[in-house]
């Protein structure tokens, strides 16, 4: 385990020994060590009231005057509470450059709008709030050090997309016509596959992720390139994208 891994361990244990018992259910459910997705499916397995008391515990309001849920939607309460045990991590500051760390009982002068990360009460941040005072213009948002970071376009230029191109003549050997209009059952594939790749876009909030080891195997249940047809990947395929398109009687 990684020294920040350590340190991000500590912290929950420090929760835990503040806790009530549902609400260590809850945090007991969280592992530094593994990726947001995997997190969230495990808070997810704790019910409404155990919820509901840890975000109590880390300072949300999850009920109205009235009693009534703020948070009808189990998926967005936890993604909320992984965000805010996450904002209790070492972070840095993008004024003073210093590492620092927030606790429960800290009031940050500015939270950050992408991920809850509340910010470090060093000098050069007070300063900047003291030269707003009340003034602050409306829509006015900050961002922590590791969502700024994580948004640059200069540090992290966008993928160049690649411009696709429709080969007619792998449709169906009987095509003669080149101008042949693709079949719709193979139009909508193509439109499902750019669909699927537009919701794979990383979210633009910081991470705390570590970084899979080089050399570690892939997961099994992701294809190795080599095993890809060559023609596939060339949008060449006679079979059609999901390889079920008979040719010769043959798939």
């Amino acid at each position: 385990m990684s020294e920040a891994h350590q340190k991000q361990t500590a912290v929950i244990g420090g929760l835990l020994n503040q806790a009530d018992v549902n609400a260590k259910r809850v945090l007991s459910s969280y592992d530094p060590t593994v990726k947001y997705e995997v997190n969230k499916a495990s808070l997810k397995k704790c019910n409404a009231a155990q919820l509901e008391a840890c975000a109590t515990f880390l300072g949300f309001t999850v009920r109205s005057q009235e009693n009534e849920k703020l948070y009808r939607n189990q998926d967005i309460l936890a993604d909320r509470l992984i965000l805010k045990i996450e904002s209790l991590f070492e972070a840095k500051c993008s004024d003073c450059n210093q590492a620092y760390q927030n606790t429960l009982d800290d009031t940050p002068p500015l939270t950050c709008v992408l991920c809850m990360q509340g910010s470090h009460n060093c000098q050069q941040t007070l300063s900047k709030m003291d030269a707003m005072g009340d003034t602050k213009p409306v829509g006015t948002s900050w961002l922590c050090f590791g969502c700024l970071t994580k948004n640059d376009l200069a540090l992290n230029p966008p993928p160049k997309q690649q411009k696709r191109t429709r080969t007619y003549s792998a449709v169906s050997e009987a095509a003669s016509d080149n101008l042949q209009t693709i079949p719709e059952d193979e139009a909508l594939g193509e439109e499902e596959e750019e669909d699927d790749e537009n919701g794979e876009r990383e979210s633009p909030r910081r991470g705390r992720e570590p970084e899979q080891p080089r050399g570690q195997p892939d997961p099994p249940n992701r294809v190795a390139t080599s095993e890809i047809c060559e023609l596939y990947k060339r949008r060449n395929c006679p079979h059609g994208r999901l390889g079920k398109t008979l040719v010769n009687g043959r798939q």
